[in-house]
């Protein structure tokens, strides 16, 4: 759960991911295995001031993807991953909102001086399908989304997440900073303090053609 400091509005995400059929040439190396991976994650978005604190809308996307590790030279994790993405936000009507998409994802871990290191993992995206229900979508989602992370050997992390419009313009920026609270306290609480920031375009599938800007704080469980 992540509100912000007025208690307006919530957000909470559940992601999901499992490793479906790994290559059996592999399996002495499980590091080095390719294989098909399945993943879920569900976004939702309420009014905590509302009477009802209603759900104001949540994002639904299922995907599959082809994983393959890559040897490394000056990296230590190099990988590729091609797969097909789905996002909907489960309404009918006039407030449905949904696209397919085709993604190639490559993913490397940089290891720094001094333990830290440095994650990125850009996606490059195509739309497939129908998009009558959001067809300027590209307009405000893009392409490409650009996904970095900084990881501290004190346990710091900050991930910055952004994407541009497919006219160069509708720039949006997110940025989550963690910070393990198992180094906070004795009991091996397996949490993390997170500080998100927002600022830009399609927080929501709804609204993807709403500016927002927030910044919010609350507890996350994996990063």
């Amino acid at each position: 759960l992540l509100a912000q400091p007025d208690l307006a509005r919530g957000k909470f995400q559940v992601s999901l991911a499992i490793h479906l059929i790994r290559i059996p040439a592999a399996v002495e190396d499980p590091a080095a295995a390719g294989g098909l991976d399945l993943g879920y994650s569900q976004t939702s978005f309420w009014d905590l001031a509302g009477t009802s604190r209603p759900i104001e809308d949540s994002s639904y996307r299922p995907e599959a993807w082809y994983h393959q590790p890559l040897p490394g030279l000056l990296i230590e994790e190099v990988a590729i991953d091609l797969g097909v993405s789905h996002e909907s936000n489960g309404l009918t009507g006039p407030s449905s909102r949904s696209f397919n998409a085709i993604f190639l994802r490559p993913e490397a871990v940089i290891p720094l001086a001094r333990g830290w290191s440095l994650d990125g993992a850009p996606r490059l995206r195509a739309y497939v399908g129908d998009m009558s229900e959001n067809p300027d979508l590209p307009r405000f989602r893009g392409h490409v989304d650009a996904e970095v992370a900084v990881n501290s050997p004190g346990g710091w992390r900050m991930a910055v997440a952004a994407h541009l419009g497919d006219r160069g313009d509708r720039a949006t920026l997110q940025v989550d900073l963690t910070y393990p609270l198992s180094l906070w306290t004795d009991h091996g609480l397996r949490a993390y303090l997170d500080l998100q920031v927002f600022d830009g375009w399609g927080e929501t599938l709804l609204d993807y053609d709403q500016h927002s800007r927030r910044g919010m704080i609350g507890l996350a469980f994996v990063r």
